[in-house]
């Protein structure tokens, strides 16, 4: 007798009428701000350990990719934190990833280019992120 083959998965959420009403009644969190030091604040100086740096190796991604995260700070460890934007009844974001503590790790100084004004920061990977579904 003759396997039927398994059914299809259903259609992502995004796919469905009505998904970004649904998606923003979730409930959501200011805890995505980052709060403003003042005028005259050197985040350096005020706490030596508390500061962090970092970026990532690409600016969006879809589910099945991943993203590698590359931190300089000189605190023990570190977590990261990743938010979905939107509405969320004005608080503006929804926490949808924590990582676990990172172990850190100082890297190189950022090379500076003067003449165009950037900068290339040739660090290792501190953290690979696996994109699932939401």
């Amino acid at each position: 007798m003759p396997v039927a083959p398994p059914p299809p998965p259903p259609p992502p959420p995004q796919t469905q009428p009505g998904w970004v009403a649904i998606e923003n009644a979730r409930p959501g969190t200011p805890d995505w701000q980052i709060p403003p030091l003042g005028d005259d604040a050197d985040p350096y100086d005020a706490n030596p350990t508390g500061w962090i740096e970092g970026y990532a190796d690409t600016t969006s991604a879809r589910p099945g990719q991943q993203v590698r995260l590359f931190v300089d700070t000189p605190a023990a460890s570190f977590t990261v934190r990743a938010f979905r934007m939107g509405w969320y009844a004005g608080a503006r974001g929804r926490l949808v990833w924590e990582s676990p503590p990172v172990a850190a790790t100082r890297q190189p100084a950022p090379v500076l280019e003067p003449e165009t004004g950037t900068a290339e920061a040739p660090w290792n990977v501190s953290l690979t992120v696996d994109v699932t579904p939401a």
